[in-house]
């Protein structure tokens, strides 16, 4: 998914398939006009990317262990996605204005699976980056389509930046929720609360759960349901 920057109207986007480069990220400016493409050739497999982050300084991708069947796309035979169950996943984080991939940082964060970003922010002046996403346990049963097994753990990640390392990493509530929606002003800046659809135990969405952020520290961050 594309993201709009709430105060600057800049669009961040991004493309991605199963030949080199398999990932490329762009900007669009606020006259309209796409800047350049920056191919990232760090990502070493054709990934399954399906949206992006952002903060007030970067850009934010998931690396995960569902990957592209090249041969399978071409011929049209077999299933396109596979279960890389050695990879170990990455969050790479980089400049939103960068204009080369040598500014991207790969950071390891195992087992983080996420398909669809909540929201991110930067703390201690850019020097930190906090993520807030559905972490897809466990993800091979999502190929399965074995919903009725799935659990979307929702947690939040905090990276150093500066360091290239994971700092901090902590589920928010023991319920299975996806599809967030948070209030677009805050896109990309620290907020405090979103609404996720929650997951039942027949593979389908029952209800709407609310989560406050400043619970972080607590057992459970649902403030409603």
């Amino acid at each position: 998914f594309n993201k709009v920057d709430p105060a600057t109207c800049e669009v961040f986007a991004f493309r991605y398939g199963p030949i080199p480069p398999f990932l490329t990220y762009f900007r669009i400016g606020v006259d309209g006009k796409k800047q350049l493409d920056v191919p990232i050739f760090s990502l070493r497999q054709p990934s399954f990317v399906h949206d992006l982050a952002i903060t007030e300084r970067y850009a934010i991708f998931s690396d995960t262990q569902i990957v592209m069947k090249p041969l399978a796309i071409f011929t049209g035979l077999g299933v396109p996605l596979k279960y890389d169950v050695a990879k170990v996943t990455r969050v790479g984080i980089i400049s939103r204005y960068a204009t080369y991939e040598s500014e991207m940082k790969w950071v390891e964060v195992p087992g983080f699976n996420f398909v669809h970003s909540v929201n991110a922010w930067d703390e201690k002046g850019g020097e930190e980056v906090v993520l807030v996403a559905a972490n897809i346990v466990p993800v091979d049963y999502l190929l399965e389509m074995r919903r009725d097994l799935l659990h979307c753990c929702v947690e939040m990640v905090r990276i150093n930046v500066r360091e290239g390392k994971l700092v901090g990493r902590k589920p928010l509530t023991a319920r299975s929720l996806e599809f967030e929606v948070i209030n677009p002003k805050f896109l990309g800046r620290k907020n405090r609360y979103t609404f996720m659809a929650k997951g039942d135990s027949n593979g389908k969405f029952s209800g709407i759960v609310k989560l406050d952020f400043v619970q972080a520290g607590g057992n459970d961050c649902a403030v409603a349901a």
